[in-house]
């Protein structure tokens, strides 16, 4: 029971700063960084606007998916560990992927 809650709990607060970053950096007149920030992307990225609102989209997808992996660790410990496994693997390169998409889009 313990382990479930553990699990549960950490992707739920893993979750918490994707939704933070997809709300609040929506209308922001900077560019929403990939992870850890690139200094050279304003001067990138020429629709800031459009560019913001799909990292937004993209950073809320990732907070959706942790938060339902968080429910299913609730329940089912087991499938809620692949899950995270695959998110933080399989997932991050595809956010990644998806990433360099919006970026060249953009740019």
């Amino acid at each position: 029971m313990t382990g479930r809650i553990i699990l549960g709990v950490c992707c739920l607060l893993c979750s918490v700063p994707f939704w933070i970053i997809s709300l609040s950096d929506r209308r922001n007149p900077d560019p929403i960084p990939f992870w850890s920030g690139d200094d050279s992307l304003k001067e990138k990225v020429k629709d800031i606007a459009g560019y913001n609102l799909e990292m937004a989209k993209l950073y809320l997808k990732c907070a959706r998916v942790l938060f339902l992996t968080g429910v299913v660790a609730f329940v089912l410990p087991g499938v809620g560990m692949m899950l995270l496994i695959l998110d933080l693997t399989v997932g991050g390169y595809l956010v990644y992927c998806t990433y360099q998409k919006i970026r060249k889009r953009y740019s």
